[in-house]
């Protein structure tokens, strides 16, 4: 493990070497971008001009803590306030890329970033993929912040202007801000990225959803219809497919339950043991900010239609929060493991979400609180985490060497999933609750995680989890691999 991280950290030194080498790789990207669209040129380059003035000006890394309250946090001092004005922060660097919150969102170019970037032809793949993950998965800190903050304005203007505005015109084909549905018989991002849009037109209605004109909303509709369609992986992917779905039939319109049935028995059948399920193949973290955070969300909206169903998952979110907190370590730290880990806290997401559901969880509100805050301070307070108000693509800092395939510049905004905690209202155990260490003062030294075949090994002196997950499902992949994966390593 030790020789991962270091094996990190050289990749890390090399890719600060080569960026050196290669601004003459982004000039001719950025020279490829203007050669294709003049306009898109003019409008690229002043929404740069004017996102780094306010970005230097205006988004610090890290993070500022405001709002303390060592009372009822006495570990982390977040209060809700303070979770408040971290996902403001984060949303306002994003925001900050898009010109006076009128244009497209256009992040920096990252060298770790695997898109936009040059064909053999000279094109540039990936704008698209880009604009929909960043404005779709903004969705998930501006929704909680515009239910509780409907005034909020950033930069002189209308948050939720801008949200509802985009959203309409993100559904409007021919638009320069139209998110697309996707082409081509394999799975694209669009069906991934409408389950976020789903989520916030539904749980934050009355900002984003009740304010639209009927002709706006069916717009909406008619894309989300037509995305619906999208094929999806045969893993976690399947949830995407069910939000939508789900979203249309408690919104009244044309759905197809047949899919949604298909697909939920799929999903049930990847369940293993402890409230654990794999996502296909393998355990990861998919494992949580997935296949425990949707099943809430349909749960909530439809879940009356299968009570049976509906109870399981709950049990089995049970179950899973039960086991799950042995992994992160007594300061609330989590362990690079698996894939994605470039979103990084979203990982704690569940122990957020499950106070979201209409029966209280089993968990402690106290624990939890503790270690997702744990969580967000493991990331927000580092130096390094943020790059021009963007989030790295790596884990403690931008680390192209974990940087997978199918992620750029904007991906790491999954992270945000764990923001649904301020679609709590202020009287949800999870914020009345104070914080607390859970089995920590008196930790086993092994707990087994049920019949995964997964256990964690508990160090009382350091704090420090140790988490064993032996697979073969990723052979050669050292983030599946490796011996154990400990929380030492990690922060």
């Amino acid at each position: 493990m030790v020789r991962f991280f270091a094996g990190v950290g050289l990749l890390v030194v090399a890719a600060a070497v080569a960026a050196v080498a290669a601004r003459g790789l982004i000039r001719r990207l950025r020279s490829a971008l203007h050669a294709q669209d003049a306009k898109r040129d003019r409008a690229w380059r002043e929404a740069r001009r004017a996102a780094s003035t306010v970005a230097r000006c205006q988004v610090i890394s890290p993070l500022p803590l405001t709002a303390l309250d060592p009372v009822s946090a006495p570990f982390t001092g977040l209060s809700r306030a303070s979770w408040t004005e971290i996902a403001r922060q984060l949303l306002s660097g994003l925001l900050h890329h898009s010109a006076g919150l009128r244009d497209r969102i256009r992040p920096p170019v990252s060298l770790a970033s695997n898109y936009p970037r040059l064909k053999r032809d000279g094109s540039v793949y990936g704008l698209e993929e880009e604009y929909v993950e960043a404005f779709c998965r903004s969705l998930w800190m501006a929704g909680p912040l515009l239910a509780q903050d409907p005034d909020w304005r950033l930069a002189g203007q209308s948050v939720a202007d801008y949200y509802r505005e985009h959203l309409v015109r993100g559904a409007t084909p021919g638009d320069a801000v139209y998110l697309g549905i996707g082409l081509g018989p394999r799975p694209t991002p669009q069906i991934m990225e409408a389950a976020a849009v789903c989520i916030a037109l539904r749980q934050s209605r009355a900002v984003l959803w009740d304010p639209l004109e009927a002709r706006d909303r069916a717009r909406i509709i008619n894309w989300l219809d037509s995305v619906r369609l999208r094929p999806v992986n045969p893993n976690n992917w399947r949830w995407f497919s069910v939000i939508v779905e789900t979203f249309l039939k408690v919104e009244g319109f044309a759905h197809d339950a047949g899919r949604v049935r298909g697909h939920l028995q799929a999903i049930r059948a990847f369940y293993v043991d402890a409230g654990w399920s794999r996502d296909l193949d393998k355990f990861d973290y998919y494992s949580a900010w997935s296949l425990q955070f949707y099943p809430i969300f349909w749960s909530l909206w439809d879940g009356a239609s299968d009570p049976g169903l509906r109870d399981e998952f709950a049990e089995r979110n049970d179950r899973f929060l039960e086991s799950f907190v042995h992994i992160f370590s007594r300061r609330g730290e989590l362990p690079l493991w698996g894939r994605s880990p470039i979103y990084r806290f979203g990982a704690a997401a569940p122990l957020a979400a499950a106070f979201l559901r209409s029966d209280l969880p089993r968990t402690d509100p106290g624990f939890a609180r503790r270690l997702t805050s744990g969580s967000l301070l493991q990331f927000v307070r580092r130096p390094d985490f943020l790059h021009d108000g963007i989030p790295t693509l790596g884990w403690l800092a931008e680390q192209p060497g974990i940087v997978d395939h199918y992620s750029g510049v904007t991906s790491p905004y999954w992270c945000a999933k764990l923001f649904c905690a301020l679609s709590l209202s202020d009287e949800s155990p999870f914020w009345t609750a104070r914080e607390n260490e859970g089995f920590w003062p008196d930790p086993p030294s092994r707990y087994d995680i049920g019949r995964t075949g997964m256990w964690v090994d508990h160090d009382a002196r350091t704090g420090h989890s140790r988490l064993h997950a032996p697979q073969t499902a990723a052979p050669g992949d050292v983030r599946y691999g490796a011996p154990y994966f400990d929380t030492a390593d990690a922060s």
